[in-house]
């Protein structure tokens, strides 16, 4: 197996199937080397039932389902790494869908790892299939595949926004989400903060892998309060403020401020211990 594919899913029966029919409609030779990894992440709905469904039609592919107690996303995402089979990792959102080419441009672009053994992903673009509010894209960063730190995009605004990223399976296994059954949420700038303090490299591919869909407005897995989840909140900040450089910092103040601002919210909100040394708030704040 060379490429599993991981959906998380809370109540999204209909969203499934049209993630599934994006998946489904790629070529046969491509989907002979994958596997879909579905996270059920304890949905009421009829969620079971639509993938039995699927099952019993005969896919062109292998699927497997599991159905957990609701624990969030970044549970799922762990879960889902210890399972895979696949060499590289993708996560596709219940929501959203593969272009129709996705599968062409993930297998012919896996050379680009060859010698790179300091390269965690690839990270290839996203497109909205429609107007989707305030959702923003990330856009292209070369007119080829060019290696560059996380850092590089998160320090130019101008760059960020949504894409999605082929992983190396076992490089991942490393930087699991630390959740405790207090910590069920913590921002995907965690993981980005932390492979990046380690070197770990992203080779950025100018190819629309993703369809960003982004119309359904309840149950989203990566959309949750800020005060109910400080402590997720807490661990992010934190490792943004260990792992990005005061150059990184530098070049994009308002992420810095952002960052205080939050950093400081936490603190107001749940007086949490921080355990982030002086030190290291001084190492920044003495730059600006």
């Amino acid at each position: 197996m060379l490429i599993s594919i991981f959906t998380p899913s809370y109540n999204r029966e209909k969203e499934l199937i049209r993630c599934f029919n994006s998946i489904s409609t790629q070529e046969q030779k491509f989907l002979d080397k994958i596997e879909w990894i579905i996270i059920d992440d304890g949905s009421t709905d009829n969620t079971k039932l639509t993938i039995q469904k699927i099952l019993n039609d005969t896919p062109k592919f292998k699927i497997r389902y599991f159905h957990t107690t609701n624990a969030g996303k970044q549970a799922a995402w762990n879960k889902a790494v210890m399972l895979s089979e696949g060499e590289y990792f993708i996560g596709l959102d219940s929501d959203d869908e593969f272009s129709p080419n996705a599968l062409e441009y993930l297998f012919t672009s896996l050379n680009l790892f060859r010698g790179e053994k300091n390269v965690v992903g690839l990270r290839f673009l996203a497109k909205k299939s429609k107007d989707v509010g305030a959702l923003k894209i990330g856009l292209p960063i070369s007119e080829e595949a060019i290696k560059l730190p996380w850092y590089n995009e998160f320090s130019n605004s101008s760059l960020q926004g949504e894409r999605i990223d082929l992983f190396r399976t076992e490089l991942i296994k490393n930087y699991l989400f630390p959740l405790t059954n207090n910590v069920r949420y913590i921002p995907e700038n965690w993981f980005f903060s932390v492979v990046s303090k380690d070197s770990l490299d992203f080779i950025y591919v100018p190819l629309i892998v993703r369809i960003v869909n982004d119309d359904s407005q309840v149950n989203r897995l990566s959309r949750s309060s800020f005060r109910d989840n400080l402590q997720g909140h807490l661990i992010n900040r934190e490792a943004m403020l260990k792992s990005i450089p005061v150059s990184v910092f530098i070049k994009n103040p308002k992420e810095y401020i952002k960052t205080l601002i939050r950093y400081a919210q936490i603190i107001s909100f749940s007086g949490l211990k921080v355990n982030t040394s002086i030190g290291v708030l001084n190492r920044v704040i003495v730059c600006f």
